[in-house]
């Protein structure tokens, strides 16, 4: 009897594994305009990740401006935790992400950027400006 209540428990913990997303880390940058300027702030964003059910951990970085979420993928995905944040009155992208003209460009025009901030400006961001 022990041994069949073990391999059931055994069986239990396979399936459970077997619908489990893959649990991935994503950073996120806070923007300017939405900074955060404190430890309420901080825990304010923590908050607003950690309500969502996919989310394992959150880091957050106050002086980086950062948030680090490791998230399992079956359940939520990098723009839901974007509009997690929103929710919080926090506007944020994906860390080192170019936005969609700029994949487009070569050059000067390519460099890295976070949205909203816009540093190299030109043309090829019109219409991504926030």
């Amino acid at each position: 009897m022990k041994k069949l209540n073990l391999l059931l428990i055994a069986l239990v913990m396979a399936t459970v594994n077997c619908f489990a997303g893959d649990v991935k880390t994503v950073v996120l940058q806070i923007s300017q305009e939405t900074a955060m300027h404190c430890q309420n702030c901080a825990k304010r964003a923590e908050n607003a990740l950690t309500a969502d059910k996919g989310v394992k951990e959150v880091a957050v970085n106050l002086e980086e401006q950062t948030v680090t979420v490791k998230y399992d993928d079956a359940v939520t995905n990098e723009a839901k935790l974007i509009e997690d944040l929103k929710a919080g009155r926090f506007e944020a992208s994906v860390a080192g992400k170019k936005c969609a003209n700029c994949e487009k460009h070569e050059g000067a025009a390519a460099k890295e950027h976070k949205h909203g901030e816009h540093q190299h400006g030109g043309d090829c961001c019109e219409g991504e400006k926030k």
